[in-house]
């Protein structure tokens, strides 16, 4: 019987095929007395294209159990307040009737936006013109129709492990259920994280041509 790939060694594939560069490490960890089971702490990540722009991140610690323990998708630095912290999420049934809703979440102005998807703000600061931007809305629109499971977040996730975002705020297009190891998956979330990233730095151009 044929041995089945683990998630790593599919994406140690997709890496050589596609030509990047993939980092991982893989830390068994013992448990006690108690719980004699060993539990494995797994991170890696792969550069796109050796442009070290965008990175394509996995992360899972089996040690724990909760929406950070496991997370998988494509993060990028961003210039933002290392505080903020910004979810977007498509919106579902129990969203629409929910009559809380409309008090805790921003709004960008946007009514067809506003519309399909909720912006939990944990941090004022967060708030800027990245999330009103039309172009940046219709990007973060197909992301969250391209898979269900996936989110739109700035500083969610700890990805410190990719040594360009350390100590840096990053923005991440990933979901907390699994891995994606699909590699016409992978280049999609490259694509429109790339995508989205070349909007941003045209915000921020006019604020950079201020400063000289």
């Amino acid at each position: 019987m044929k041995k089945r790939k683990t998630s790593i060694q599919k994406l140690k594939e997709f890496a050589r095929q596609s030509n990047r560069n993939i980092d991982f490490s893989v830390k068994h960890c013992h448990g006690n007395a108690l719980n004699p089971l060993i539990y494995n702490l797994r991170n890696l990540y792969i550069t796109n294209n050796g442009g070290e722009s965008s990175y394509f991140v996995c992360f899972g610690d089996s040690r724990k159990i909760n929406e950070k323990s496991t997370f998988s998708g494509v993060f990028f630095p961003i210039s933002m307040c290392r505080s903020a912290k910004i979810l977007i999420r498509k919106k579902n049934i129990k969203d629409i009737f929910n009559p809380f809703l409309s008090q805790s979440d921003y709004k960008t102005g946007n009514e067809s936006f506003d519309s399909q998807v909720v912006i939990e703000e944990f941090d004022s600061i967060g708030t800027n013109n990245i999330f009103k931007n039309l172009e940046i809305q219709e990007l973060i629109c197909n992301s969250l129709e391209f898979d269900k499971r996936l989110k739109i977040g700035v500083n969610l996730v700890n990805a410190s492990f990719v040594p360009s975002l350390i100590n840096r705020s990053h923005f991440g297009i990933f979901t907390t259920d699994s891995w994606f190891v699909e590699p016409e998956k992978i280049e999609t979330l490259f694509s429109i994280a790339e995508e989205i990233r070349s909007h941003i730095i045209q915000l921020e151009e006019p604020k950079l041509e201020l400063h000289i």
